[in-house]
């Protein structure tokens, strides 16, 4: 269980797109065996912690500004907000991003990269920034 500001359909859909035309050889992003992928923002493992503002239900956006790759994972970083008063949406990773694609295995049968090691990206490269919407939910 984690709570995160799952990105709405447009959005997921937009950035699947985008991962596209950035995919080397061996790479996959949002499908039927990665549904993870371009999908959300982690906030959280677990249930909201105490004292963080943390609004399940409530609709945010957050403005994706870099993106960082290694041998194993890429994502985008954003910064998130509540789109009821602009507040952040707060996360517990030091970088906050959503995973867009992981490296398969030269067959194709295994992951090589894990999404999680996208808390590990350094090198974060300015993007022009795109707005993405979503709700902030616990999820399975």
């Amino acid at each position: 269980m984690y709570t995160a500001l799952l990105l709405d359909e447009q959005a997921q859909v937009f950035l699947q797109g985008a991962a596209q035309g950035l995919l080397p050889e061996g790479w996959v992003t949002r499908s039927r065996q990665e549904p993870g992928l371009c999908h959300h923002m982690t906030i959280c493992m677990g249930e909201p912690k105490p004292g963080m503002d943390i609004r399940v239900g409530e609709q945010a956006y957050l403005i994706v500004n870099s993106i960082a790759k290694d041998d194993k994972v890429m994502a985008v970083g954003c910064e998130a907000f509540y789109t009821s008063d602009n507040k952040p949406v707060p996360s517990t990773n030091q970088q906050k991003h959503v995973t867009l694609a992981i490296k398969y295995s030269e067959d194709g049968t295994r992951r090589v990269g894990k999404p999680f090691q996208s808390n590990m990206l350094t090198g974060w490269q300015p993007r022009d920034e795109v707005k993405l919407t979503g709700t902030v939910q616990i999820l399975e």
